[in-house]
């Protein structure tokens, strides 16, 4: 399988936003790239290309994209951040 068997960023942004609704509005990156791969009915194939050598897979990649695209664009939003010692900022 190829890379370009898979949808470009672009083509998951309305994905990302259903799998944030179905989650309720607000959910973890695992939670929403899982939910958005299970809607999306990815094959095991496809899950398992790799970005670049990994160990991120071209899928994240792609999501992490949709997701900063969807935060530029003010649809999306990182309510807390967390430091180094893992206190909530926000």
């Amino acid at each position: 399988m190829s890379k370009p068997d898979l949808p470009s960023y672009r083509e998951l942004l309305w994905p990302s936003i259903r799998a944030i609704r179905s989650l309720g509005g607000s959910a973890s990156i695992s939670e929403i790239d899982a939910e958005v791969q299970r809607q999306q009915h990815f094959t095991e194939e496809q899950r398992s290309i790799l970005h670049g050598d990994g160990p991120s897979t071209e899928i994240e990649y792609r999501l992490r994209w949709a997701r900063t695209y969807l935060k530029g664009m003010r649809l999306l939003a990182n309510p807390t951040r967390r430091s180094e010692m893992g206190r909530t900022h926000g």
